[in-house]
């Protein structure tokens, strides 16, 4: 088996060399495509075969990547799209004429090399596994064509009611699972604004310096302005009052590609202002918690100055207890939504979710058989059966 894995970060290398003992005990041929110069250094350290891309000067495709990912959230300007993407292209179309892989494995699915995997592996037949963050402990999405709205999932829901489903399974899972939340919820992605997160942007800035100087292509093209881009905005929070009435409104970050690609206002602060007029047609409290992951000055700044002319009451207390305790749920399509469901509290999707498509029984088997049972963010070693289950996953 030939395998290509695209490499975004750290994590996402984390992830696969869980793997390792099974690829080499299979004799398979694995191969990193790095979407930095950084990432290629990471993976040449752990003894990796992997490529860093330079920059082509071929034309595979002229269309406008202005409304791509990559340039709504400032990683690239259009044209700078134009260029990785054709890079990418050229790139695979002449090793794939020695190389001959079966899968091609793409993190997400939204940047703009992975765009260009993606309509590569189309054109050429190869088969795909995309793969996102579960959310959810001891789960991983894993889904042959993208993730969110992009996903087979998002296209064919109802290929849940094809899965085998044992209800008191699901039950036991989701007690024991609500049990735990209830007494800790916390978020894999919260980032702090320290010492150790403006190191990492220096590194990644530098990265961006070296690949403009070696003509390498990169997801981004950052300068050392954007080192200091970041700054911290300081809350307030409100009590709770127990015996009201309440919309919970939790926020997702904004540059999250839910709120990016999914959403037709584009924007969190926009989707906030959709529940407060929600939360004051119906005459309840809106309350709102702040995405731990938020580092965006405008948005935080947005919010602190909603909060202050009193539109909502903002707090930071246990996401499970503010479900449990909500007459409604209002998210744009975050997993907060999902976790509502599993609550049994009523949810509101403004924008596009594969979520909104669920029953219970759709819920149960999305949680039991959809998404595989591997825990993304940790350092055991994958067993054969669940990489099995990962790879057959590839169409």
């Amino acid at each position: 088996m030939n395998v290509l894995i695209n490499i975004s970060n750290p994590e996402d290398y984390k992830f696969f060399a869980r793997m390792n003992d099974y690829f080499d005990e299979n004799g398979w041929n694995v191969e990193y495509l790095a979407n930095n110069l950084a990432i290629w250094f990471y993976l040449k350290i752990n003894f990796k075969k992997v490529y860093v891309l330079k920059k082509s000067k071929k034309i595979q495709n002229t269309q406008d990547f202005s409304q791509s990912f990559s340039a709504l959230t400032g990683r690239l300007t259009a044209d700078e799209c134009g260029v990785v993407y054709n890079s990418y292209y050229d790139f695979l179309s002449e090793k794939y004429k020695s190389r001959k892989w079966d899968v091609i494995v793409i993190p997400s699915g939204r940047l703009i090399g992975q765009l260009a995997i993606k309509d590569f592996s189309k054109k050429y037949k190869i088969k795909t596994i995309y793969v996102g963050y579960g959310n959810i402990p001891n789960r991983t999405f894993v889904d042959p064509a993208g993730t969110d709205m992009q996903s087979y999932l998002y296209k064919y829901p109802e290929i849940l009611d094809e899965y085998d489903l044992d209800y008191k399974e699901y039950e036991n899972w989701k007690n024991t699972y609500l049990k735990n939340k209830f007494e800790q919820h916390v978020i894999g992605q919260a980032r702090k604004i320290n010492v150790g997160f403006y190191l990492k942007k220096v590194i990644q800035v530098v990265a961006c310096y070296l690949e403009r100087w070696f003509q390498l292509t990169s997801e981004n093209s950052y300068t050392y302005k954007n080192i200091f881009d970041v700054k911290k905005v300081s809350h307030k929070f409100d009590e709770l009052d127990p015996s009201c009435e309440y919309y919970f409104f939790p926020m997702q970050v904004s540059t999250d590609a839910q709120i990016i690609l999914n959403y037709d206002k584009d924007s969190v602060i926009e989707a906030l202002k959709e529940a407060i007029n929600m939360a004051s047609k119906d005459k309840v409290k809106l309350i709102v918690k702040p995405h731990p992951a938020e580092i965006d000055y405008k948005t935080l700044s947005e919010l602190k100055e909603m909060h202050e002319n009193k539109l909502f009451t903002l707090v930071n207390d246990n996401t499970f207890e503010l479900i449990k305790g909500a007459k409604r749920v209002i998210t744009v399509n975050s997993t907060v939504g999902l976790e509502s469901m599993i609550v049994g509290t009523p949810v509101t999707f403004l924008g596009n979710s594969f979520y909104s498509s669920f029953d219970h029984d759709r819920l149960a088997r999305y949680v039991m058989n959809y998404l595989i049972k591997i825990e993304y963010f940790s350092s055991n070693k994958i067993s054969n059966n669940d990489v099995n289950h990962f790879f057959s996953r590839a169409k």
